[in-house]
């Protein structure tokens, strides 16, 4: 996975803006899960103790999870543009759309115009970061879970009813 941890930002246009639709993680909540096939992920995560995330993902073409956790997400190139930890972003201008579109212009059907279409979200979580570059995200709140479990059951209701 490519992702944009790995991509310099050479574009001065590249920019984070804060998504207000997609709730803020807790801070103190660990273990956030994610489903993916090569076209949909599902990323679950506590927002307050009680209330349980899911971010359903469709027209996925990329997805990663991983470093940089909220100690070092300094580190992270968009933190330079304005991102942070336990927050939500669309990247606008994004070296990862860019790069897989660059990648495919090998294509005999290429069309950048394509690419357009596509989103890069940013969630820095506790003790990760996920990115997806998606066309569409909906956003659902559960309130009254106390665990993961029952968050993995919803994921799994989502993931059912979208295929």
């Amino acid at each position: 996975m490519t992702a944009s941890l790995c991509l310099p930002i050479t574009d001065k246009a590249t920019r984070v803006v804060e998504l207000l639709d997609i709730p803020r993680p807790e801070p103190g909540a660990v273990c956030p899960l994610f489903i993916a096939t090569e076209t949909m992920a599902i990323l679950g995560y506590f927002k307050s103790w009680d209330e349980w995330v899911i971010v359903v993902f469709t027209g996925v073409m990329e997805v990663s999870s991983g470093m940089p956790n909220e100690e070092a997400f300094d580190g992270h190139p968009l933190y330079k543009c304005g991102a942070d930890r336990f927050r939500c972003y669309e990247v606008i201008k994004s070296p990862w759309i860019s790069k897989l579109e660059e990648a495919n212009r090998v294509h005999r059907y290429h069309s950048a115009e394509e690419y357009s279409q596509y989103r890069h979200i940013l969630i820095g979580l506790h003790d990760s970061t996920f990115e997806c570059v998606a066309r569409v995200y909906k956003v659902h709140v559960h309130k009254g879970f106390k665990d993961q479990s029952t968050g993995l059951s919803h994921m799994m209701r989502h993931f059912e009813y979208s295929g």
